[in-house]
């Protein structure tokens, strides 16, 4: 099985366009006041929706320069699909006029924000603290899927500066999304 064509068993297919670029299954995300959420990040939208399971809790960025194995791919393919079965919104790249993320600190939660045209969605990510490192996991996972998917449109939630911009800036390298 490669990165580029992962079928589930139920017979959901993530390849091509469609192609798994990360995912959060997390009880470190919440939505409208719900702990325990997901968000699945393929090269052309991004899924939110309620954890079905309350035990499956699975983060895996399989994107540019991802080190992830088969199976991982495999158990990233299967709970996406869980995860589609209970979406609570899919949103196409070319709806999505910004993304705001905004990392979590030990001070303030943070949060990702998802603005389409007539709405937002928006998902937050709890405190980092000393004896959970979940929060810091799920925010590595989410802007390193986030930045694959669509730079040109992802900002910094605490600056507003297109978040490209910001990492041009210390000096990292930006992959074109697409």
């Amino acid at each position: 099985m490669s990165g580029l064509d992962v079928e589930t068993r139920s017979g959901i297919r993530f390849s091509g366009s469609d192609e798994l670029i990360g995912i959060v299954s997390s009880w470190d995300l919440s939505r409208v006041g719900e702990t325990g959420y997901g968000l699945v990040v393929t090269r052309s939208r991004v899924i939110g929706a309620r954890r079905p399971d309350p035990d499956d809790e699975f983060m895996a960025y399989l994107g540019p320069g991802s080190t992830a194995t088969d199976d991982d791919r495999a158990r990233a393919a299967a709970t996406a699909s869980r995860l589609l079965g209970s979406a609570q919104f899919v949103l196409p790249r070319d709806d999505i006029a910004q993304i705001l993320y905004r990392q979590p600190g030990l001070f303030s939660g943070g949060f990702v924000v998802f603005k389409t045209q007539l709405k937002a969605f928006k998902v937050e990510i709890p405190v980092v603290s000393g004896w959970n490192e979940g929060p810091l996991r799920a925010s590595r996972v989410l802007i390193e899927s986030l930045k694959a998917f669509s730079p040109e449109r992802l900002y910094d939630g605490r600056t507003g500066a297109l978040y490209v911009e910001e990492v041009l800036k210390r000096g990292e390298r930006v992959a074109p999304s697409g």
